[in-house]
This record gives C-alpha cells, structure tokens and sequence, in this order.
C-alpha cells in the first residue's frame, strides 16, 4: 500500500469521525487488518513499540503488589522483569528504614511482562487522602468498597507533573501522547449490549513549529475546551463492579505523521496562540468496543512506530479495576480497588514510587498537585514545581457510586 493511503487515514483520525462514536463505520476491524497486513515487509524505526501496541497492549496484566522484607530487599528488586537496579527497586541507595509500603512487584506473574514492556516504566497508582495519607491502591480495604452490583465511576485527570529527568527528556522532544483506555470488562457487556464498550482518550503536547523542541514543562493540564473525554468528569459503567484501564506515555525526538496530525487537531482546537510554546490537547473516543480499538491502535502502532523512535515515560498493558467487594472477591490475582466515593488518586512510574514513598509524610495532594502539607490552594501550582522533583506524576479524581437500578412494577 502506497504511503499516501495512510496520510489520508490520519485526516480521518483528525477529523470528525474519530471524534466520534461512529469510528467503526470510518474504519471497520477488516479495513484496519487489511491495511496492517499490507504493511507487514514495510521498515519499522521502533519494531519494539509496534509490537507492543499491535500485539501487546490489550493483554490482561492483573495488579498484585508484594511487600518485600528488609532483609530480601535485594533479592525481590533482582527480579524484575528489566534488571531495574536494587537500589532503585528496594528504596534507593540501599538505606536500611526505607518504608516499602509503596515498593511492589508483580509477584510470580512476570511471564505476563513481554520483553517490549518497560517493567520500570509500569504505571504504579497511589490513593491519597488526609486520612490515611499515600497508600497502593493494593492496600485499600474491602470496608472501603461498594459491596456489590453495578457502579458508575466518574475520572477527570487533573496534570501531569514530570520530574526533572523527565523534563529533560521532555526538552529533548519535538512531541508526545498520552494515551488512556477505560471501560467494561470484555465479558459479560452491560445489558442490553452485544459488546462491552470501552472511553479512550488521547492526549498530545507537541511544539508549535515543527521540528522545534519543548520548553521546559513543570506541568501539564488536560484542556477541557478540545473534546477530552478525561479533562471533564467522564462517567464509565461497569457491570459487577469490574473494568479495566491502560496508561501510555511516550514522547519522541522527530516529528512523526501521527505527531503531525495530533498537532494539527490541538490548533484547530485554539488552545495555543502564537505566543504558546507547546499544546497540550486530547481528543476522544466516547463508548467505542473494545475490539474496535484494539483495532485502531493498529493504525496507531503504524503512524508512530514507522518513522520514529519513542522514549516512554508510562508503559503498561490493560490492567483489572474493581469497584465492588464482589468483584475483588472474584479477581484472586488482583486487580486496582478503587474506593467508594470521591477520592485522589496519582499514576507514578513503577521505578519513581522508592523516590514518593521517602518523601510522603510530609506531602499532600491539593488541586491535583503533590505539595508540601499546609500549601494554600491558591499556591499549590507554584508549590508543585519545587515539591517531589525527582517523581513524575499524572494526578486525577475518581468518583464511584452505585449504579441506580429501574424498580419493577
């Protein structure tokens, strides 16, 4: 197939059909395998990113935290699916009072961690609140869960906050995605559906001109203005309790077409004037299947692993979230609990947690930033910069509530 056949499908993945929920019409699951397929002797720059988002990404990965002892420390961090080194696994710099509570590893489970996933780069997700302080999601309790049925759960990502070695690797870019997937389990759909539905959300910052680099970003902000589904409360059903998500976040250092056509949907979305540096823009695909976007990440794979090289600062695959006692009941392996009612939440990259777990007495989250405690609102974006620098974070609200059922006469 003729490289411009693709420059047109990425008009379509800028235009309105995407925007949509009627992307299976614009690119039907054959459509999209047919192009893959005739791409398949074609030079890829980054074969390992395409293999992760064709074949990769939508594996079922279960969330099990363990907690190593102080005198096994060495030997859990050696385990690591990336021989991530034992003093950034068990703490850093190898102190003996590191508090491990926010230290794990996925326990007997790293035959589900292909060689394409970046185990340091796993998303690890922190519940905050005043009273019990930064905990794993792992340690939330069964009391703290809808016991059972059907639950709405409403997420607005509020930043994302690099640290300073990501800044950097920000300020070597011309560009990058933040991409998130949320919804039903792929079995049993909600009635009366045929196929469980899935709310994906793209994000992407990029420099205004082309082939310019990033400034320095300290932080970055869903914009609420472009069509984001996850910069405005989105709510999700899930039946029984039970979903899945994924977290993905790569930057590169050359324009790719998929870059390009991401750069173009943030101008026309008129959230950078021509003073503005960088864009940070999302778009969306409200109640698509699963199978669906599994497919269109095909095409994703193809526009931003063909050209260019990426660098990742999140790297995970489809992840169980479970919202009901019932649920977690069912799921032995583990999934993400996600705590009734409203509640703070932060992704870190799985090698950054050693860093947040040193600092978290005397931290809080407030307006969606990790600040020092007793930071006035007002003053906790400016207090953000300078607070935790050495741990990138995405920072969001989660709401979970019953789902209201119909009486019956």
């Amino acid at each position: 197939m003729k490289r411009r056949n693709f420059l047109s499908a990425g008009v379509l993945l800028a235009g309105t059909p995407l925007l949509s929920s009627d992307i299976a019409k614009a690119f039907t699951p054959e459509h999209i395998e047919a192009l893959v397929q005739e791409t398949s002797t074609d030079e890829i720059a980054d074969p390992t990113a395409f293999k992760y988002w064709t074949r990769l990404s939508n594996r079922v990965e279960p969330y099990k935290i363990k907690r190593p002892e102080a005198d096994n420390r060495n030997a859990v961090a050696t385990t690591a699916d990336n021989r991530t080194s034992t003093a950034t696994m068990a703490g850093g710099r190898g102190g003996d009072k590191v508090n491990a509570k926010l230290i794990g590893h996925y326990e007997g489970l790293q035959e589900l961690a292909p060689s394409a996933i970046t185990d340091a780069k796993k998303p690890t997700f922190v519940i905050y609140s005043a009273e019990h302080g930064f905990r794993d999601v792992s340690e939330v309790g069964d009391a703290e869960l809808i016991e059972k049925g059907d639950v709405n759960v409403s997420v607005i990502v509020n930043t994302l906050r690099p640290s300073t070695n990501d800044i950097g690797l920000l300020q070597n870019a011309v560009g990058g995605s933040l991409k998130l997937d949320f919804g039903q389990k792929e079995a049993p759909p909600l009635p009366p559906l045929q196929e469980a539905l899935a709310w994906s959300s793209i994000g992407v910052f990029a420099a205004i001109a082309a082939d310019k680099k990033l400034p320095k970003l300290d932080s970055l902000k869903l914009d609420a203005a472009t069509g984001t589904l996850f910069g405005n409360a989105q709510m999700v059903p899930l039946v029984g309790g039970s979903g899945q998500w994924k977290w993905s976040f790569y930057v590169q250092k050359k324009e790719s077409t998929w870059l390009k056509a991401l750069r173009f949907i943030g101008s026309l979305g008129r959230i950078a004037g021509p003073a503005t540096p960088a864009v940070f823009a999302a778009f969306g695909l409200p109640a698509i299947a699963w199978t669906a976007l599994s497919k269109i990440e095909d095409l994703y794979a193809y526009f931003h692993a063909k050209e260019v090289m990426s660098d990742w600062l999140y790297q995970g695959l489809q992840t169980p979230v479970l919202a009901t006692q019932e649920a977690k009941e069912a799921m032995p392996l583990g999934g993400i609990p996600l705590k009734m009612g409203r509640n703070e939440y932060l992704v870190v990259p799985r090698d950054q947690t050693a860093a947040l777990d040193q600092q978290q007495t005397n931290l809080e989250v407030k307006n969606g930033f990790l600040v020092p405690k007793g930071t006035k609102p007002l003053a906790a974006a400016g207090a953000a910069t300078k607070t935790a620098t050495d741990v990138t974070y995405i920072s969001m609200t989660i709401d979970v509530k019953s789902r209201a059922t119909k009486k019956t006469s």
